[in-house]
């Protein structure tokens, strides 16, 4: 049993062509990540770091495309079950629109801030957090520490960016217990997504139902999401 979910897990079709030196590049980056990550949050508004936050992570994206542009491969960027995707998808976005006619139809929300806001948190939220931890750091960590060592390191990582987020918002850093129930929530949230991750092959799939939770508080989310573009405009 242990041996064939370690074969869905680990199938060689994740590390194809990512060597031992690509684990240390990682190394570097997720140095620079975690670095850059903590001083945005550190050095921006509160009223702006939801912003400025997913503006880091989609130039941390681009700077991982541009530096595996030959391998883009590597990084979750397959076309398989693209069928099955797409039909998940469809069917959340048919559930949700389900679950807010009553809002949709009193102008509470409209079409438009309704679609809004489901594509800003599918990217800034599911897309970046699945291509940054999953397509980019797992592989290369598993790599070069090992399929469970590196997944647990992976995983750690991921709570760890969550924490750098809490210190935006948590006035008490005094309490440790926070700290230690994210970055567990780090490593079983890594287990789940890279389920989700090996079974589709594509880091769109995880990256639909990563962000999918933040759909349903769809009237506070569509104003939160909408005031960011004020940013722009005024």
């Amino acid at each position: 049993m242990v041996n064939r979910i370690n074969d869905f897990l680990y199938k060689p079709i994740f590390f194809r062509d990512i060597k031992k030196k690509d684990g240390y590049v990682c190394l570097m980056f997720i140095s620079v990540y975690m670095v850059g990550f903590l001083l945005v949050v550190l050095h921006t508004d509160r009223e702006y770091i939801h912003l400025v936050g997913s503006l880091f992570n989609l130039i941390f994206c681009l700077v991982l495309v541009v530096t595996n542009i030959n391998k883009l491969y590597t990084l979750g960027l397959r076309k398989t079950k693209l069928k099955e995707t797409l039909i998940t998808a469809s069917v959340i976005f048919a559930l949700l629109l389900l679950i807010n006619v009553q809002q949709i139809i009193t102008n509470k929300v409209t079409i438009y801030d309704f679609v809004f806001n489901m594509l800003f948190a599918l990217i800034a939220i599911g897309f970046v957090e699945e291509f940054i931890f999953r397509g980019y750091m797992w592989p290369r960590l598993v790599v070069l520490f090992g399929r469970h060592k590196g997944t647990l390191i992976c995983g750690a990582l991921f709570g760890l960016m969550h924490v750098i987020s809490m210190c935006k918002y948590d006035n008490d850093n005094s309490d440790l217990l926070p700290i230690f129930n994210t970055i567990w929530e780090g490593i079983a949230g890594q287990y789940v997504f890279m389920f989700l991750y090996c079974y589709a092959r594509n880091i769109y799939f995880p990256s639909i139902l990563h962000a999918a939770p933040h759909f349903f508080a769809i009237e506070r989310r569509v104003k939160k999401s909408l005031d960011l573009l004020k940013v722009f405009f005024y």
